[in-house]
C-alpha cells in the first residue's frame, strides 16, 4: 500500500471544480486534476498535476489543443502503462 498523506494543501489560484477526476502516478507522486465543474466562471482547459514531495500544485505545459472540459463521467487509471482513460460525462 501506498503511504498516506494527510497534510495535502491547496490554494486560492487552483480551481475548486465538482465532478472531476484524479489520477494517480505513484511513481512520480504526482496527482492528476482532470475535468470537473466550476462554481465562478470557467477557464480554458488546463491539466492540473498536484507533487506530493514538493507539496506544490502545477500547470501542465504539454496540453493537446482541442481538448475539453468535461465533468461527471468516470475516470480510471492504468499505472504500469503510465495511462488514464475518461469515458463520457457532461460537455459544458
Amino acid at each position: 500500500m501506498p503511504q498516506l498523506h494527510a497534510n495535502l494543501s491547496k490554494n486560492g489560484s487552483i480551481p475548486d471544480v465538482s465532478g472531476g477526476v484524479i489520477w494517480a502516478d505513484e511513481v512520480n507522486k504526482v496527482l492528476y486534476l482532470y475535468g470537473g465543474e466550476f462554481q465562478d466562471s470557467p477557464e480554458e482547459f488546463t491539466l492540473w498535476a498536484y507533487d506530493i514531495v514538493l507539496n506544490q500544485w502545477n500547470q501542465t505545459e504539454d496540453t493537446a489543443n482541442g481538448i475539453q472540459r468535461v465533468s461527471w463521467g468516470a475516470g480510471v487509471a492504468v499505472n504500469d502503462r503510465a495511462e488514464g482513460y475518461y469515458l463520457g460525462g457532461l460537455l459544458r
